[in-house]
């Protein structure tokens, strides 16, 4: 008795160790992963189940306690969204595999950022200055993507658009092209040649058809594709929608009306962007790239156009406004990490006023002697 005593008190003991080490971590996981396998077995596959236990040894050597619990709501939640009308998602052809079980890639992909800030926490990278910044990185991607995760299952779940796919092709097209047929929407890059002009949803949240019915009575082609009706002239692009007659005083403000919106859609010209769309080049970051590229992806200013009210000030640099160009190119902030990546190149850089620019000037001798 008195020796089993001795081994409890040790074991308590090492668990609350303060901060925690490593035995400490791989004691801690071990007796919860015993105690809680009915539920991990549920939420995860095996492999899963060891990266899950790889993941909490880490978080729990760099953060403690408070840390596991906050990865194990996570995935807790995480799991039963994604459960949630489980049949229906099957039917539709939007559920996970594996009836929502984690497997190692979904464990790890999902944390890949906290364990970088776990680890930089354990190296004590940055000193004690930083420890609180490591820390609240670590908070901070795992409370994204569960909002991540959690928005985009109940939306699979209860949403009207219950399916989203992007294809990437091999650099041919021109622009964001997506369709609306019913309840699924599809997502995908081309040239515009089969997006219905009027009946699919691609500029605006309704169909031009229904959001400008009278025009639409008028026109010549009823179903014409959106790539019958633009010519991309070198940067510049031309609107022809034809109708069968000309128009009457009191439509003038719907026909101005409706080649404002038409002409405040940014496209990209046919094979301008092949730039950006490489076979070497991950999807992910091709798609972020080609939608900076375009203006289109969630700054202030984009976010307020929404009608989101939000403070108008840079997210880095906390100056007025946030556009996409400053942002990505000549904030203070991004600017010194574009020096230190030239600097670690020996390239010496003048930068390109716009996100486009930059693209189409990286061509040529500098990509060449990079690859």
């Amino acid at each position: 008795m008195i020796a089993q005593s001795s081994v409890s008190n040790t074991v308590i003991k090492l668990i609350q160790s303060s901060p925690p080490t490593w035995q400490s971590a791989l004691l801690s996981n071990t007796l919860i992963f015993i105690v809680g396998s009915p539920i991990l077995i549920s939420g995860l596959s095996v492999s899963g189940i060891a990266s899950a236990f790889l993941l909490g040894t880490l978080t729990w050597r760099a953060f403690g306690p408070p840390a596991f619990l906050l990865v194990a709501i996570y995935f807790v939640i995480g799991t039963g969204a994604t459960k949630v009308k489980m049949a229906q998602k099957e039917a539709q052809g939007v559920a996970e595999k594996r009836k929502g079980r984690r497997g190692p890639s979904s464990v790890i992909g999902s944390s890949a950022a906290g364990c970088v800030c776990a680890f930089l926490s354990i190296f004590q990278v940055g000193g004690a200055a930083f420890s609180q910044l490591w820390k609240l990185g670590f908070v901070a991607s795992f409370c994204t993507k569960l909002s991540d995760t959690v928005s985009s299952e109940i939306g699979k779940a209860y949403g009207k658009t219950t399916e989203v796919v992007m294809a990437v092709w091999d650099g041919k097209g021109g622009f964001l092209e997506t369709g609306c047929d019913g309840e699924n929407m599809d997502l995908w890059r081309g040239d515009g040649a089969r997006i219905r002009f009027g009946d699919d949803v691609w500029c605006i949240d309704d169909p031009l058809k229904v959001a400008y019915l009278e025009l639409f009575r008028i026109a010549r082609v009823k179903d014409a594709f959106v790539a019958d009706n633009f010519q991309c002239r070198g940067d510049s692009v031309h609107w022809e929608v034809t109708f069968s007659r000309l128009a009457q005083d009191w439509e003038m403000e719907s026909f101005s009306s409706f080649f404002e919106l038409l002409y405040s859609v940014t496209i990209t010209g046919i094979g301008e962007d092949k730039s950006i769309w490489k076979a070497k080049v991950p999807p992910q970051v091709a798609f972020f790239s080609w939608t900076a590229a375009l203006w289109r992806i969630l700054t202030v200013d984009n976010l307020r156009r929404r009608r989101v009210i939000i403070v108008s000030w840079c997210c880095m640099c906390k100056a007025d406004g946030e556009f996409v160009d400053p942002l990505l190119l000549y904030c203070v902030y991004a600017k010194e990490l574009w020096d230190m990546v030239f600097a670690m190149f020996g390239i010496h850089w003048v930068m390109r006023g716009r996100v486009r620019d930059l693209f189409a000037c990286w061509q040529g001798k500098m990509v060449r002697h990079l690859e």
